[in-house]
């Protein structure tokens, strides 16, 4: 695998914890990639002349590459949030080519129906510039007959809307636009930890347990 010079800088608005969930994985990922550093093969990268030295030490970083790229490897954030997306797009059935975006899907700025979502934390990313633009596309286009829609409404509706029949079919029609920066939380939840679990005080109130069997999750585990 050719390394990538080239990246996207990506903002992700994130939920409070979001960060220390991805920390679990790359801590775990550092690790294994610190192992696979001591395989025979790879222990090369020390030994030997210069160019031999150098050789390796690239086809090393290949190797970590490849394996980031498949998933087996999330060392870094922009590991984590690539193979988000991935599974993001194969699993609502936009993995494929888009056509090629209108000048209106690069302004700054808000999309129409878009949604504050007051989320605390920035999380800054250099990602492939070809996932950054399909994720970006497949949101357009699977937004875009809503967006056209919204802002009919607000040609209809302007100033502060007080009709409940109006504002439910605003409602109803921003729930069909799906931004970028919600598919890249979205990806997000399919491959982080879940978060902590509540303190025990936090699952008994009044005398009722709210804990179940049910609940019992690994904090390891992904959705």
């Amino acid at each position: 695998m050719t390394l990538m010079a080239v990246k996207e800088s990506v903002t992700i608005q994130a939920a409070d914890g979001t960060a220390a969930r991805i920390a679990l994985l790359t801590k775990a990922g550092r690790r294994k990639a610190k192992a696979e550093g001591k395989k025979a093969r790879w222990k090369r990268r020390y030994l030997g002349s210069g160019q031999e030295r150098l050789r390796v030490r690239v086809e090393f970083a290949e190797h970590l590459a490849g394996l980031r790229e498949r998933g087996q490897l999330l060392d870094t954030v922009p590991a984590v949030v690539s193979l988000g997306a991935r599974r993001l797009l194969a699993v609502r059935g936009w993995d494929h080519d888009w056509p090629p975006l209108p000048s209106a899907a690069r302004l700054p700025g808000r999309w129409p129906g878009s949604v504050d979502l007051g989320v605390p934390e920035r999380i800054v990313v250099r990602l492939d510039p070809a996932l950054v633009e399909r994720v970006r596309a497949a949101c357009w286009y699977t937004s875009a007959p809503a967006m056209e829609q919204l802002r009919d409404w607000r040609d209809e509706n302007p100033g502060i809307v007080f009709d409940g029949d109006a504002l439910a079919e605003y409602a109803e029609l921003s729930a069909q636009v799906v931004t970028p920066g919600d598919a890249w939380r979205d990806g997000l939840d399919l491959v982080l930890p879940l978060p902590p679990r509540p303190a025990p005080s936090a699952l008994f109130r009044f005398g009722q347990q709210t804990d179940s069997p049910e609940a019992e999750t690994s904090l390891f585990e992904t959705r």
